[in-house]
């Protein structure tokens, strides 16, 4: 701005030092002349007879073009986004719903294959349990019929056809009701069986038993006790209220671990082998 012709007038010095300043960033500012500058090839043109007037206008016009915007044609242009999005995006949307898809139904196809897979481990099981259950019913531990007469060896047409008799002859032919009852409460610091007596709750217990069974008015035929103290105690509390039952005891009876005790004890964790043995002298 030292040389610029508003602060220097009539000043043909700062006039000229003006114009070369002016054409110097008129060719920097130009690519090609630029390139033409820095190889030599640039060759200033001759110097022109133009006015201070001119110069200044031209400086003004050149400054004025390169920010002025383009002029408005009174139309505006209209775009329509949702067709352009469609076009760019909608393949790649549809791709990716397809594969959306698809991995839902493979999920679901594993998750029904799972299902059935429990479904059918269930089921064998079950047809397992009820397997076992029947066969074990069937043979009552080895008791029925078909298995205590049934002998070793090949058998003749006439030996089968005696057998078969005689297990039909061994078939229960009528329906018992088999009432078990333990003993009421029982002293448990007593070391040997006859100090394990029942305690005054345990008495009270067997009577409320006696009137109980008293009072459902049943057909009882006979009446079986241990021999242990307190199970002997006991049935005779009974026996009171049901005096025209027969009694009888039994050993087999004492001390058995199958049945669970009422009301329920933490505790009770009976041996397999124990159970397998008591099973079958409740049942005898």
């Amino acid at each position: 701005m030292v040389y610029h012709p508003d602060k220097n007038q009539g000043d043909e010095v700062s006039a000229e030092k003006f114009r070369d300043i002016t054409e110097a960033y008129e060719v920097l500012g130009n690519v090609k002349t630029r390139k033409l500058y820095d190889k030599g090839l640039y060759f200033r043109t001759g110097a022109t007879t133009t006015t201070d007037t001119d110069i200044v206008d031209r400086f003004h016009k050149s400054r004025e073009t390169r920010s002025r915007p383009p002029p408005p044609t009174g139309r505006t242009p209209i775009y329509d986004f949702d067709e352009w999005s469609k076009h760019h995006y909608g393949s790649t949307f549809q791709q990716q719903m397809i594969n959306r898809r698809r991995a839902q139904t493979y999920k679901m196809s594993r998750q029904q294959e799972q299902n059935d897979m429990k479904m059918e481990k269930m089921l064998f099981v079950f047809v397992a349990i009820l397997f076992i259950c029947t066969v074990y019913n069937s043979s009552g531990n080895n008791r029925s019929p078909q298995f205590t007469k049934r002998p070793n060896g090949k058998l003749t047409a006439s030996d089968e056809n005696r057998l078969n008799e005689e297990v039909e002859l061994l078939k229960p032919k009528a329906c018992r009701h088999i009432i078990l009852i333990r003993h009421g409460q029982y002293n448990l610091n007593g070391s040997t069986d006859e100090e394990r007596v029942l305690t005054k709750l345990g008495r009270t217990q067997a009577e409320y038993t006696g009137k109980r069974l008293k009072e459902l008015d049943l057909p009882y035929t006979n009446m079986v006790k241990s021999t242990m103290s307190r199970a002997q105690e006991t049935g005779s509390i009974i026996s009171d209220f049901l005096p025209n039952v027969p009694v009888t005891n039994c050993d087999f009876l004492r001390e058995g671990a199958p049945i669970p005790p009422e009301p329920p004890l933490g505790g009770w964790r009976p041996e397999k082998h124990v159970s397998y043995h008591e099973s079958a002298l409740i049942i005898s």
